[in-house]
């Protein structure tokens, strides 16, 4: 009996590191609803999938969200366990075409 030719394992795509999303449903300024809005718009543009987490509703992640910050201030964007910054970071990360890549694994972190 012949046995089967052995063959490389095919190379598996590396899965793209989690991204979390830290926001809040009861924002108290139109500014901080603006910027909620936006990332999500963001996020929905660069088809990236997300973990959003509603501290409104889960107020025990905001530990978890200062702690890998060191901030507390809304909208947040985590990626790979990793704050990537406040509304104005993710905007200029989005203007300069690397937020996407980013997200998706294909541009790391410095």
């Amino acid at each position: 009996m012949e046995e089967p030719a052995s063959h490389p394992a095919a190379a598996v795509p590396a899965a793209p590191p989690a991204v979390v999303f830290y926001m809040t449903t009861t924002a108290s300024t139109l500014k901080l609803k603006t910027e909620i809005s936006r990332v999500t718009q963001i996020l929905g543009a660069n088809g990236v999938a997300y973990e959003e987490v509603d501290l409104s509703l889960q107020p025990g992640r905001r530990e978890e969200m200062v702690g890998a910050s060191g901030v507390r201030l809304l909208p947040q964007l985590h990626c790979a366990g990793r704050y990537l910054g406040d509304f104005d970071a993710l905007q200029e990360l989005e203007d300069a075409g690397e937020l996407g890549p980013l997200l998706r694994g294909e541009l790391l972190l410095d």
